[in-house]
């Protein structure tokens, strides 16, 4: 009942995206039963003629008139089958886009789900191709179905067991290669993740971020070794179904090759005996229609099994677009400009592990600047994620302006809540479109492009640029591309946060690639910014919390300390001790607390 269902799914998501695509395929429907049955009403009627008058002149015209609607019935197929083309070029470019979007209201844990993982690649690589075989199959079935009723009632006139031997090796095919089709998906989803792997090594030998390491160490050797063993695992599922996919396929070859001979056959026995010179075209037309009948058969039951292969497949595509995030499809509440978020008493793990953050309580208010740090792995970009709503808390609540997050439609959150993060994302598209991560579409947008490239301090090296902020980033599509230095990345992260003007900016360690000066500089800008702004500084250094309004110290997913910066320094204790030891590192000699 899924596969029937699956197959009109894939039928109303073609016609969807090339409505035309149903009227053409009922032409082609058409087309199809006219062609078969004019040769056998031809046959007949050249046999008829001969017996009547041996008139050579009218069987030629008949003929003549026969290849006239043949040619242009060919000539139709000819164009119909390039209209195909183009519909499955249209249909797997807009379908993909849909499983892309897709991706983006699910929830973002599912990111960290192998299975999951494997599904959306499998959906992305084949399954959108196989909606539009599914759809084009069974339009392919029912034209060929409809045809053979035509062939079907002719032959019914001379007996009835010639329809019951057709139709039975039909049906055997059919189960059979249903069969096969169950069978290839069971091997496709076993070597799927082992096929991800070898793309992922495929994807690491090829990303020049990975070629300096790929040279100088041994990791590319072990990343071989990984793919050996990839490549051993499809074989050995490639060995364990390729006996019966073989054994199956066999039978159904022999099936096709049975079915014309047989027609023949209980045409002949059952017409022989009895036939005079009167049916002589009775006869020949009944062979005619055999023969057809024999080939359509065998073209119905190969696209029984086409279709069935499909739609086997296709239930992967579907179950991945019947799915939907608890938070990113989740309906809410649009917020108002922000005045105060609170953080209460929350407590949150991934899942299966510990917790990685434990009873967190904040309160943060309007145009305050705040500074959460702490070492490497003390939370921090946890409640980054928490705070963006990625996640949401397993105890405890977050409430913004004293709305609970999980009351919240995210994408209105998100307008007013953003980050800009230490690891930054950069696109092969220009340096203007990475700024606003959109194409700009008026001065205005460029005006505040550049804005946001002085603010960041990366003005100056884009200036400098043939290009200028028309550079495409990585070399990757462009040779003329520009690679950014891991501060230049930062930079540029940085004047994104400036030009999406986010009510609350979390700033995750953007500037960890940058040198203490240019840091100091970075943070002063964005207090600048921040004037009528709520800023969260995130760092494990200290250099940026002397001028924050207030600190919160994290550590093994606790808050240990907090206060203000004079408030810790006088409490005597982790906070001062790292602030203490970090000034000595970057200042030199001893830090002198007055």
């Amino acid at each position: 009942m899924k596969e029937i269902k699956n197959i009109f799914s894939s039928i109303l998501c073609v016609i969807k995206i090339k409505p035309s695509y149903l009227v053409v395929k009922i032409l082609t429907i058409i087309t199809s039963v006219i062609s078969s049955l004019i040769p056998v009403f031809v046959v007949n009627e050249i046999v008829n003629i001969y017996y009547e008058d041996k008139n050579i002149g009218r069987i030629a015209i008949l003929i003549g008139i026969c290849f006239i609607i043949l040619a242009f019935i060919k000539l139709c197929d000819f164009i119909i089958e390039l209209y195909d083309a183009h519909v499955r070029r249209i249909f797997v470019a807009e379908e993909s886009i849909i499983f892309y979007k897709k991706l983006s209201s699910l929830d973002y844990e599912l990111h960290e789900s192998p299975i999951f993982l494997n599904d959306y690649t499998r959906a992305l690589e084949e399954s959108v191709d196989h909606i539009f075989s599914t759809c084009n199959g069974t339009f392919n079935v029912l034209k060929i179905l409809i045809t053979s009723i035509g062939m079907f009632s002719i032959i019914a006139t001379m007996h009835y067991s010639v329809i019951i031997v057709a139709v039975l090796l039909a049906i055997i095919y059919t189960i059979l290669k249903v069969l096969m089709a169950k069978v290839q998906f069971k091997a496709s989803t076993q070597q799927r993740p082992f096929r991800r792997m070898t793309r992922y090594n495929e994807r690491s030998f090829t990303l020049k971020e990975s070629m300096s390491e790929l040279k100088t160490t041994e990791i590319g050797d072990l990343l071989l070794e990984k793919n050996e063993i990839a490549h051993n695992n499809i074989i050995k599922v490639f060995d364990k179904y390729i006996f019966p996919k073989t054994i199956l396929s066999f039978i159904c070859n022999l099936l096709l090759t049975l079915l014309y001979p047989l027609i023949i056959c209980v045409v002949a026995y059952f017409t022989i005996d009895n036939l005079t010179e009167e049916a002589v075209a009775w006869f020949a037309s009944m062979t005619v229609a055999a023969t057809t009948l024999s080939t359509l058969i065998t073209q119905l039951a190969r696209a029984f099994g086409e279709v069935g292969q499909s739609m086997v497949e296709v239930s992967v595509a579907f179950d991945l677009l019947k799915m939907e995030g608890t938070i990113e499809s989740k309906k809410g509440i649009d917020v108002n400009e922000f005045d105060s978020l609170d953080v209460e008493n929350i407590s949150f793990s991934y899942k299966g592990d510990i917790n990685q953050l434990e009873n967190i309580s904040m309160h943060i208010k309007k145009g305050q600047k705040v500074a959460i740090v702490g070492h490497n792995g003390a939370g921090k970009t946890t409640l980054v994620k928490l705070l963006l709503r990625l996640y949401d808390v397993k105890n405890g609540a977050i409430l913004y302006n004293n709305t609970n997050y999980k009351d919240i439609n995210v994408e209105s959150l998100r307008t007013e809540v953003g980050a800009v993060f230490q690891n930054v994302e950069v696109y092969a598209v220009s340096i203007a479109e990475n700024v606003l991560l959109r194409t700009p579409k008026s001065e205005e947008d460029f005006d505040l492009i550049n804005k946001a490239l002085k603010f960041s301090g990366l003005d100056e090296y884009v200036e400098k640029l043939p290009n200028g902020i028309n550079t495409i980033v990585t070399k990757e599509f462009d040779k003329d591309g520009v690679v950014l230095s891991g501060g230049n990345n930062q930079r540029l992260a940085i004047a994104r946060g400036y030009a999406l003007n986010y009510n609350l900016f979390i700033l995750d360690e953007p500037s960890s690639a940058l040198d203490p000066l240019a840091e100091a500089k970075v943070y002063n800008n964005m207090l600048a910014l921040g004037r009528d702004k709520t800023i969260i500084f995130i760092s494990h250094r200290l250099t940026t919390t002397v001028n924050a309004d207030y600190i919160y110290l994290f550590e093994h997913g606790k808050i240990i300390e907090q206060g203000t910066h004079l408030e810790l320094m006088k409490l005597d204790g982790k906070y001062k001790e790292m602030f203490t030891s970090q000034s000595k590192k970057y200042l030199g000699g001893d830090y002198d607390e007055k």
